[in-house]
């Protein structure tokens, strides 16, 4: 619930297929994710690298060199994500006015 009111304000005409071309800078990214077995799509907050070997080397040996998507799970560490069809910049912070701080 919180992810959908975060990204009510959106504007969805900015969102980037990968297939026209990845971010310029690694970091966190929103991303629409289409799972090919059901079909379904989700925005989700996802890693990009230029570099996947410079992330982790151990999870990544076999991807030295190479860019893509991944997200960290305590439990397995680094994982490759590979169902990402759009990227877009994340939301700047939200920072209180001087106005809204004195209403509170």
């Amino acid at each position: 619930m919180c992810q959908k009111s975060y990204l009510a304000g959106m504007e969805h005409d900015k969102w980037i297929p990968i297939s026209k071309r990845p971010p310029k800078e690694d970091g966190r990214y929103f991303v629409t994710r289409k799972f090919a077995a059901t079909d379904t799509r989700i925005v989700d907050i996802v890693h990009y690298a230029k570099y996947l070997g410079k992330v982790d080397r151990f999870d990544f040996y076999d991807k030295n060199g190479e860019p893509g998507w991944y997200e960290y799970d305590s439990e397995y560490g680094h994982c490759l994500v590979t169902d990402v069809i759009a990227w877009t910049e994340l939301l700047p912070v939200y920072k209180e006015n001087e106005e809204a701080k004195n209403n509170m």
